[in-house]
């Protein structure tokens, strides 16, 4: 039987959530957990909304405070058909809101669970449903039975929440772990939105004479024009609007202008990456600069108007632009790079679409703060690449 403590923490931990989610510690978490004691039933159907709201927008910042407290207290005690209205608030909810929501979910699911099963498999079928509430439906219905849970698995490769689709690829990928053909291992690669198992996947396709381009697979932007060096010693210019910046940003681009850097003329020149993880090394091309900002221009040609997720991993701080529209800002040096490590979600037009970024690198002399580089890729909602006609 799950504890209140696993359900809260399968939710928070699981690989294909976002990493990028707030850190929630121990201390955070035995906060949450310790809400959910039981307490007598009684109606209070005028408050649960109001609660379930109050929870939805809960940030970082707001764990175990009085609001957030009351608002558990009122849903740990809600009727029985209360359980659904819960699973459902975790849609659109803030990652520390859908914890509180969760392990809400788990008090009421184990007080009740005898009787909602019908219930509960309806719900998970529902795929309009938030992701994360219907895993853990899943995790409660598959709970000590095995085959079940891979019966379900085999048929969840496509959906659209990331947690039962990286258990459903997980499942079929031990399965194909000698396979020698490469169809089947193709199919699961196209159902494969996690970065570590595109990487497994393609290392089989290899063994087995089909290598992958990852590259494409997760849809980077490898083509670039770039400039630099300017201007960011301490740190000062990271809102300074440059000439250049203005231009780009105007979509006033002329790839014959030079402008005046951090100690000389500088120009646009072309950059085209061939690192599988579409990596653009900006330390390489201005011979590691410090204290330097560059600028990075690439053009992006749609099929037609659609809605997609530019995903940025950079160890520096950044900015964003596409259409000259503001899509990411982040003011944060050497903390770290992973793929999909910042999103920001953009209505691309059809034809041509400018994106823009703005990388500063500061003036630290650790061994481990001298990268000065970034990747970009462009996606649906759920990670599979959207490429550009011009790729």
């Amino acid at each position: 039987m799950f504890s209140i403590s696993q359900i809260v923490m399968s939710h928070l931990l699981h690989p294909a959530v976002k990493t990028v989610h707030y850190r929630v510690g121990i201390t955070h978490t035995a906060i949450i957990c310790g809400l959910f004691a039981f307490s007598p039933i009684f109606s209070l159907a005028d408050e649960i909304d109001s609660a379930i709201e109050t929870l939805q927008k809960i940030e970082a910042n707001n764990v175990g405070n009085q609001k957030a407290i009351s608002a558990v207290q009122i849903l740990q005690t809600a009727q029985t058909n209360s359980l659904f209205r819960v699973l459902e608030g975790m849609k659109g909810a803030s990652p520390i809101g859908k914890n509180y929501l969760s392990g809400a979910a788990g008090s009421l699911y184990l007080r009740d669970r005898d009787s909602l099963r019908s219930q509960l498999e309806a719900f998970l079928d529902d795929k309009q449903q938030d992701g994360e509430s219907r895993y853990l439906v899943f995790q409660w219905l598959t709970e000590n039975r095995n085959e079940l849970r891979e019966q379900m698995l085999d048929r969840m490769l496509d959906d659209p929440s990331l947690e039962l689709r990286f258990d459903a690829v997980a499942q079929t990928l031990k399965k194909l772990e000698k396979e020698t053909e490469p169809a089947p291992l193709k199919r699961l690669l196209d159902s494969a939105r996690h970065p570590d198992q595109i990487e497994a996947i393609s290392k089989l396709l290899k063994v087995a004479g089909q290598p992958v381009d990852q590259a494409q697979v997760f849809g980077f932007l490898m083509q670039w024009q770039t400039i630099g060096p300017f201007d960011n010693v301490d740190q000062k210019h990271f809102n300074t609007v440059y000439d250049v910046e203005k231009k780009l940003v105007a979509n006033d681009f002329d790839p014959k202008a030079k402008y005046r850097g951090k100690t000389s003329e500088v120009a646009w020149q072309e950059y085209i990456s061939d690192d599988p993880a579409g990596i653009v090394d900006l330390a390489k091309v201005y011979d590691n600069e410090k204290g330097a900002i560059a600028y990075a221009r690439a053009v992006f040609v749609a099929k037609q108007s659609v809605d997609v997720e530019f995903r940025l991993g950079c160890i520096n701080a950044n900015k964003l632009w596409v259409n000259g529209k503001s899509v990411l800002m982040n003011e944060v040096y050497h903390s770290g790079m992973s793929i999909d490590q910042y999103i920001g979600h953009v209505k691309l037009n059809q034809g041509e679409n400018v994106v823009v970024l703005k990388i500063c690198q500061n003036e630290q002399t650790e061994t481990w703060a001298q990268r000065w580089q970034f990747q970009l890729r462009v996606s649906d909602a759920t990670g599979k690449a959207i490429l550009a006609q011009n790729r």
